[in-house]
């Protein structure tokens, strides 16, 4: 009898392991097919839940942990007028602020609303890659030297009779 319930245990063991495995193979296959893909080939927008937004190539969705490498931040610019549409944008690359961060920042995926691959003709990756020249050869993308005005001829001092 003892030995009818030690193989009765066992055999429950052994299914309980079973429904594990196949249940973690479930998990892995449903994010493999079901989650978004990211695009390696291009930036991906992520949107935080308190108004931030970064540009970068977004890595580990859908393992230990999300977190973004070439990372850009949109910049506004709010002229004396406070008139909203004089307001300017600038693409800026992370790394430049007073506090010297790396080029890696970790998600906390409980504050990303969303994010999404960009395509290749959005004014964001444009503006990378602008940067991204400009860093590599400053005078490659220099603005052309304005010429200096022509001096102006010389005028011939008038008097106005005086009264």
């Amino acid at each position: 009898m003892a030995e009818k319930k030690h193989c009765h245990c066992t055999l429950k063991i052994i299914v309980l392991v079973l429904l594990v495995l196949l249940a973690a193979i479930g998990v892995t296959l449903w994010k493999s097919f079901y989650l978004p893909k990211v695009d390696s080939t291009t930036y991906q927008a992520v949107f935080l839940d308190n108004g931030q937004q970064y540009f970068g190539h977004l890595n580990g969705v859908g393992r230990y942990g999300p977190y973004l490498t070439d990372i850009y931040y949109v910049q506004s610019q709010m002229p004396a007028s406070s008139n909203p549409a004089d307001q300017k944008l600038s693409l800026v690359k992370l790394g430049k602020e007073l506090h010297g961060p790396e080029d890696k920042m970790y998600l906390n995926w409980k504050h990303v609303i969303f994010w999404e691959n960009l395509t290749a003709d959005s004014q964001v990756v444009k503006g990378i890659a602008q940067e991204k020249l400009q860093r590599a050869n400053p005078q490659a993308v220099a603005p052309a030297p304005v010429a200096p005005a022509a001096p102006a001829a010389p005028v011939a001092p008038t008097s106005a009779p005086i009264k």
